[in-house]
């Protein structure tokens, strides 16, 4: 990712130090964190001097276009208004169906590997591939104690300041991961803790137009 920005802000965590084989990076920023920030993180560093802001996480792989991608599929997005990304959920509603489903059963996951064919309305994204002005993004001090369920208190920030998140189109197997034994996923997420649940609630089914095609500039 380094060469595609102006500045890479690398969050160390459990590092007493800077590797050395980071010291050929000339834009990278270093930062090392007291305590083990884990997935809250990338909310740590100051941006503010930034024009536009790309979240990215460790066990993702990006394409060396990714970032002129993600300006070309942002072009006729208003950023000032909007967040976007590529992996977005939708909550569900209870059917007479899914009556006795729990909330995290009751998901539409545009995940981010797949194909999606046109940019849509949704509840929550996932902050590993997010893309934002400075100025939507939430400080440390709300983000930092949701450790594992992040994208979980990103989305909640943003529909108590109102700001609608986009899940933007693109082709099949665009973007990939690298795959571990253990992901929050499967060791926390599934879990469906309490507290995580309580807070999804606060803004499940809130959302304004979610599912729907995104409005664009020129419209």
């Amino acid at each position: 990712m380094a060469p595609q920005v102006d500045r890479i802000n690398l969050v160390l965590n459990e590092y007493n130090e800077v590797p050395d084989e980071l010291a050929g990076v000339p834009n990278l920023n270093p930062i090392i964190p007291a305590d083990n920030t884990r997935d809250t993180g990338k909310f740590m560093p100051d941006v503010e001097d930034a024009d536009l802001v790309f979240l990215i996480d460790d066990d993702q792989i990006y394409p060396p276009d990714y970032v002129d991608y993600a300006r070309r599929s942002v072009e006729k997005i208003d950023l000032n208004r909007f967040v976007a990304g590529f992996h977005g959920t939708i909550y569900k509603r209870r059917r007479l169906k899914t009556l006795f489903k729990p909330i995290l059963r009751r998901r539409q996951v545009f995940f981010f590997k797949k194909a999606l064919e046109r940019t849509t309305r949704v509840s929550q994204l996932g902050t590993g591939h997010l893309i934002a002005r400075p100025s939507m993004l939430p400080p440390f001090d709300y983000m930092k104690d949701a450790k594992r369920f992040v994208d979980i208190r990103f989305a909640r920030w943003c529909h108590e300041k109102k700001i609608p998140m986009l899940c933007l189109a693109r082709p099949e197997g665009y973007l990939n991961d690298i795959e571990f034994d253990e992901t929050i996923y499967r060791d926390f997420t599934i879990k469906q803790h309490e507290h995580v649940v309580s807070e999804i609630m606060t803004f499940a089914h809130k959302g304004k137009d979610v599912g729907r095609a995104a409005p664009l500039l020129s419209q």
